[in-house]
């Protein structure tokens, strides 16, 4: 028999097996749920359910235990938390701080194409580097942004004026 034969044999025992687990617990559970409640209280008479059997009894006998003022004082805080929790801002809301709108002059790209606009036969990057401080290579990508928008055009080599 080869290998690739024994594991399935070998699974499907295994599945077998955890399906036959499976129906004495939910035998177990229909048990339970067919008691009356005097009989909750009482041993019970098979060894093998105590485990199951027990820790759900014990949990119903604590919920019972809990007295009537109590369940509903809980109830109340809880209702009242859902109402302070519905009025707080949800996720990663930030409120709207007062700030300064950027104008187009305002912005490096605005003040790029403003000094472009200005000059009358057009400019050069040196030029525009002394004007704004700006480093060459933020001036190219500024520069490139304003041709994707047709907003300026190359004059010659280095030189740039509006459309």
């Amino acid at each position: 028999m080869s290998e690739l034969d024994q594991f399935i044999k070998a699974m499907a025992e295994g599945i077998r097996a955890f399906s036959r687990g499976i129906e004495i617990f939910a035998d177990q559970l229909d048990e339970y749920a067919a008691k009356t409640p005097s009989e909750e209280t009482a041993e019970p008479e098979q060894k093998g359910k105590a485990d199951t059997e027990q820790s759900f009894t014990g949990i119903k006998n604590d919920i019972q235990s809990t007295p009537a003022e109590k369940r509903e004082d809980t109830e109340k805080k809880s209702a009242a938390e859902k109402e302070k929790i519905s009025e707080k801002p949800r996720g990663n809301v930030k409120t709207k701080a007062k700030s300064k709108k950027k104008t187009r002059a305002n912005t490096d790209t605005g003040k790029i194409y403003q000094l472009i606009a200005d000059s009358d036969q057009g400019i050069d990057v040196g030029k525009l580097s002394e004007e704004t401080g700006f480093d060459r290579q933020k001036i190219y990508g500024i520069i490139s942004n304003l041709k994707k928008q047709d907003k300026i055009k190359n004059v010659k080599k280095g030189v740039y004026e509006p459309i």
